[in-house]
């Protein structure tokens, strides 16, 4: 290297002695202008500038091939995001479908125990019964509240004693809301006997079993009747 730089000056300064003595010393801005004239590329050795051409390309190339792989590499993830999306709604979808058919295996059954054509006289069947007043501890509502003693069903029990609501709360799936009752206690309780329709739901009464509207007793704390009545089993029979 050194020695191609040695040379390239020893010729440069031939070229200006030549120039000088051709010229003379007052047309120096004619021997600039011929110095002008020759070209970096003609004292580059050709060699090296097609080694340099040859090394970017080829740093393009790879700049170029990264690029594909990072590209490459997001199709993939973006791929399999989509499929694990997929593979959550199929489930999910599943889920719900067999929800619904329950949902509907339940109905079908209540449909079995009711009769829609009028008043008739179905199978008895054996409920397990709680009680219940519209105290605080019972409904989670204020006196005050506007929809103090409002069912399910619509239907208002605030200011009513048992014997009038004649109400109970049920599994709307076994027993839908307005259903009539013909409800039977054992010894020691026959003056719950009587009629009662399906007025409320409630989400601890779940299958076969009903909770009893012992009365609006007007209070916060729930009345000692309730705790009395405690858990029961009664004949029921679904008159409607």
């Amino acid at each position: 290297m050194n020695k191609n730089i040695k040379s390239l000056g020893i010729m440069f300064c031939l070229v200006a002695m030549t120039l000088l003595t051709a010229f003379g010393m007052n047309n120096v801005e004619t021997i600039n202008y011929k110095l002008d004239e020759i070209s970096t590329y003609d004292i580059i050795p050709e060699k090296g500038l097609k080694d340099d051409i040859e090394q970017l390309r080829q740093e393009q190339l790879e700049i170029k091939y990264k690029e594909s792989l990072r590209v490459t590499e997001r199709k993939r993830e973006l791929q399999k995001e989509q499929e694990e999306k997929e593979k959550k709604f199929k489930i999910e979808q599943e889920a719900a479908r067999k929800k619904e058919e329950e949902r509907i295996a339940k109905i079908k059954e209540a449909e079995k125990i009711i009769s829609r054509s009028g008043i008739r006289s179905s199978k008895v069947l054996d409920f397990k019964v709680t009680a219940y007043d519209l105290s605080y501890n019972s409904c989670n509502k204020a006196l005050d509240h506007p929809s103090y003693g409002v069912t399910a069903s619509g239907f208002s029990l605030k200011g009513l004693s048992r014997q009038k609501a004649m109400a109970v709360a049920a599994d709307p799936h076994i027993l839908p809301l307005g259903t009539k009752l013909k409800i039977e206690f054992p010894a020691g309780y026959e003056h719950f006997n009587g009629v009662y329709t399906v007025r409320d739901t409630g989400s601890a009464v779940k299958g076969h079993k009903i909770d009893l509207f012992m009365g609006d007793f007007g209070t916060y704390e729930t009345d000692q009747s309730v705790w009395d009545f405690g858990v029961r089993h009664a004949k029921v029979e679904i008159l409607n």
